[in-house]
């Protein structure tokens, strides 16, 4: 069993690469995120910054760090969609069978999501990450963010395997990338700025949503 006790020979290759600077940018990125954060929210991103510091002795935890970063994003967007919602009284409906049902938003809602059943209004929501981006757009929650990942995102769009994505935002592209990496065709492996990115990325779309 190899003992992770010195850094991936890949890591020195690296021009002016060390272990702290490595740490500081992730630190650095952790330090801005919002006190008003749910706490199991942070402590998903502090698995990534831990990842990533990983990286520095197995190379392949730099891009498990980065998937670990964009799922935090769909972790957080769940509080705070009921958050949004909280206490209100919702229609939904069932297009196959025609029926409609008014319920009291509660974490009870994904479970009829996943049945069939819609919100009033917006058919489109089934409980997806795509799905949770979108509806966050629409509420005008991300305006403002900065889009760090934008090069490894017009690079997902412009792959001729991910020719059918249309997308009108980079951040439409974030729940693809991170199915990309969870559930990988091909071997992806990223280099420690792609992880960096990534923490940063995360912190300042969830930012947007616990501001």
């Amino acid at each position: 069993m190899k003992v992770l006790c010195k850094p991936d020979i890949r890591n020195l290759r690296y021009t002016n690469w060390s272990i702290d600077g490595l740490q500081a940018s992730l630190k650095q990125s952790m330090d801005a995120l919002s006190n008003n954060v749910p706490q199991a929210v942070r402590g998903h991103l502090i698995v990534s910054q831990n990842l990533a510091t990983y990286g520095w002795f197995q190379w392949e935890f730099y891009t498990v760090s980065l998937a670990w970063s964009l799922t935090s994003i769909e972790m957080a967007l769940i509080p705070k969609f009921l958050e949004y919602y909280r206490g209100q009284q919702i229609t939904l409906e069932n297009k196959r069978t025609k029926e409609t049902k008014t319920i009291i938003v509660d974490s009870g809602i994904f479970p009829e999501l996943r049945k069939g059943w819609r919100i009033q209004g917006k058919p489109g929501f089934n409980g997806s990450f795509k799905s949770f981006i979108e509806w966050a757009k629409n509420e005008n929650m991300f305006q403002g963010t900065p889009i760090v990942l934008q090069e490894l995102l017009i690079m997902l769009q412009e792959n001729k395997r991910c020719g059918n994505i249309r997308a009108s935002s980079p951040l439409d592209l974030i729940p693809d990338l991170r199915n990309q990496l969870i559930h990988m065709e091909q071997n992806l492996i990223f280099p420690p700025q792609s992880a960096i990115d990534g923490l940063n990325q995360a912190v300042q779309v969830i930012n947007r949503l616990f501001p």
